[in-house]
C-alpha cells in the first residue's frame, strides 16, 4: 500500500445556511460514487464501499482542513461519515475559532464553495476504459482528511448540502470539545483559541488616552495564550505563544502588576488604522487581518459604535 497521500477537489452545487439548535456544521458529499476523474496519467473512480474502513475506524477523527494545508490547524472534525447511494456523506463541526468563523462566512457567501479530499490507496482494481485508457477503481481508502476550498474541482457531482448554524459563536458559555490536534488547540473559559487572529471576548470598553508600548511593557513575559488574549488580537502562527513578543495589536490597558483592564477606544481605532494602512501597515494576509478586524470590531459594538470598515 502507498503511504503517499492523495487530492481530489470536489465542487459544491448548492450551499444554505440553517438555523437551528442542533449545532453548527458544513454538511455534503464529500465524494461520488462511480463518477470518473480524469487524472492525465489515468481515469479514477471510487467505488461504494471505499471509505467503510476508514468511517469504522477512525469516522470521528477525520479533520476538515483549509484546503490541504496540514500546517495548519483544522477548521474542525468529522461527527458524521455516511456511505449513501450517490458518495461518501458527510458532517463536520465547525471549532469556535477565528480561522473556523471565517470559514463558516465564506461558505455562506459561496466562497469556498467545494470538497477535497485526502486519501492513501490501499485496494484498487484495474481496468482499460473503452477508447483504451487506464481504469483505476478505488476500492478501498484510508480517508485522510477532508478540505474546505473554493478552486476548480476535479469531480463535479459532489454537493455541500448545507452549513448549519447551531449556536452564538460568540457565547462563551457554550463551546464544543474538540480533540487536540497536534497540540496546537488551547483552552481559554470554555472556548478555543487558535494562532492567528485571537477570538473576541466580552469586556469592558472606555474611552481614554492610549500608550501601547507602556502598556505593552507592563505585560508579563512568558505567560500563556489565554492571558495574552486579554491584551491582544493576533498571535504569530509561527512564533513562541508564550512570550508577547509573539502578539500584535494590543488594545487593552495593563496595570502596574501585569493585570489586562478594559479595551480603550483610542487603541481599537488605531489598530483598524494599521490594518487599512496606517503607520506602515502590516504583511499580515487578507484572511488574518478580516480576522484581527472582526475581533476589534466586537469591542466597538460594546460600545454600541461600528468600527471602521476595513479596507
Amino acid at each position: 500500500m502507498s503511504t503517499n497521500i492523495i487530492e481530489r477537489s470536489l465542487v459544491g452545487e448548492s450551499l444554505e445556511v440553517r438555523e437551528s439548535a442542533e449545532g453548527r456544521r458544513v454538511c455534503g458529499i464529500a465524494a461520488p460514487f462511480n463518477k470518473r476523474f480524469d487524472t492525465g496519467d489515468y481515469v479514477e473512480e471510487f467505488a461504494r464501499g471505499a471509505f467503510a474502513k476508514s468511517i469504522a475506524d477512525r469516522g470521528d477523527k477525520i479533520p476538515l482542513l483549509e484546503g490541504h494545508r496540514q500546517d495548519a490547524m483544522p477548521l474542525g472534525r468529522a461527527i458524521h461519515l455516511e456511505e449513501r447511494t450517490d458518495g461518501l456523506y458527510a458532517e463536520f463541526l465547525i471549532s469556535r475559532t477565528g480561522r473556523g468563523e471565517e470559514a463558516l462566512q465564506l461558505a455562506r457567501d459561496s466562497v469556498m464553495h467545494s470538497f477535497s479530499v485526502g486519501f492513501v490507496p490501499v485496494r484498487d482494481t484495474r481496468h482499460k476504459t473503452s477508447d483504451g485508457r487506464p481504469l483505476v477503481i478505488r476500492d478501498e481508502v484510508k480517508l485522510h482528511h477532508v478540505g474546505l476550498i473554493s478552486e476548480v474541482p476535479a469531480y463535479d457531482d459532489a454537493r455541500v448540502l448545507a452549513v448549519r448554524q447551531e449556536y452564538d459563536p460568540d457565547d462563551a458559555q457554550i463551546a464544543p470539545r474538540l480533540s487536540v490536534w497536534r497540540g496546537r488547540l488551547y483552552g481559554l473559559d470554555g472556548g478555543v483559541l487558535t494562532r492567528g487572529a485571537l477570538r473576541a471576548h466580552d469586556t469592558e470598553v472606555r474611552r481614554g488616552t492610549w500608550d501601547g508600548g507602556a502598556n505593552v511593557r507592563r505585560a508579563d513575559s512568558p505567560s500563556d495564550e489565554a492571558y495574552y488574549s486579554r491584551i491582544f488580537a493576533w498571535l504569530d502562527p509561527d512564533a513562541d505563544p508564550t512570550v508577547k513578543s509573539s502578539y500584535g495589536f494590543p488594545h487593552h490597558e495593563v496595570s502596574g502588576d501585569g493585570t489586562p483592564g478594559a479595551a480603550i477606544l483610542d487603541a481599537l481605532a488605531a489598530g483598524v488604522a494599521a490594518l487599512n494602512g496606517a503607520r506602515g501597515g502590516t504583511d499580515i494576509d487578507d484572511a488574518g487581518r478580516r480576522g484581527i478586524w472582526r475581533h476589534l470590531a466586537h469591542h466597538y459594538a460594546e460600545l454600541d459604535m461600528e468600527a471602521p470598515p476595513l479596507r
